[in-house]
């Protein structure tokens, strides 16, 4: 004969609901700031990641120690000479292409480092070599010819 069937009964209910509730509200986790250059990008030479909150996009924050807070790379995009400037504190690039310079701030990416803005300006970096998009034109493909901490 069961000595607890009622309090079995409300343990079992308890965990039931407590199973089918929703985790409570929180702020969104994956700002586009998140996002850090992968092991051997030429914005995060020693893999290091420096991710903060959410919401902190545009904030200038230090890089972990052992990343530089500028890394300079110079590629070879589709036969022009382009320098890409990583600024690691404020997670963001500026890209010199011919005549043109643009800044940009991080963006979501899956591997490497991306950068793109709302005017179809566009720099992702992954392990050496990279793709441009200046406004919205053609993609160009690029590959790094030097990179130095500045």
């Amino acid at each position: 004969m069961r000595k607890f069937p009622l309090l079995t009964g409300a343990l079992l209910a308890a965990l039931a609901l407590t199973a089918c509730q929703k985790p409570p509200a929180t702020a969104d986790t994956t700002a586009a700031s998140d996002v850090q250059p992968s092991v051997g990008d030429a914005a995060n030479p020693s893999g290091a990641t420096a991710a903060g909150p959410a919401g902190t996009a545009g904030v200038a924050r230090a890089p972990d120690p052992g990343v530089p807070p500028l890394v300079t790379a110079r590629y070879d995009c589709d036969g022009a000479p382009t320098t890409v400037e990583f600024d690691n504190t404020a997670h963001t690039v500026r890209v010199q292409a011919g005549d043109k310079t643009v800044g940009l701030p991080s963006a979501m990416s899956g591997s490497g480092a991306r950068y793109a803005d709302d005017k179809g300006n566009e720099f992702w970096e992954h392990q050496g070599e990279a793709m441009l998009t200046l406004a919205g034109g053609k993609q160009q493909t690029c590959k790094k010819v030097e990179a130095a901490a500045g």
